[in-house]
């Protein structure tokens, strides 16, 4: 039982890392990317929620 929890958790972390990366290069990438033009406009769309930086 121990070799499986083993396995288990060895599972876990590989499908948490590929998520983990799936969203930093679906939804992060071209905004880290972008430079700063793409971030002020991030930044003033982020403004109309009160987080205004």
């Amino acid at each position: 039982m121990k070799a499986v929890n083993k396995h288990l958790d060895l599972g876990l972390l590989i499908a948490r890392i590929g998520m983990r990366a799936g969203f930093i290069y679906y939804h992060g990438w071209d905004k880290l990317m972008g430079g700063v033009e793409r971030w002020e406009g991030l930044g003033g769309a982020m403004a109309r929620f009160g987080l205004d930086f």
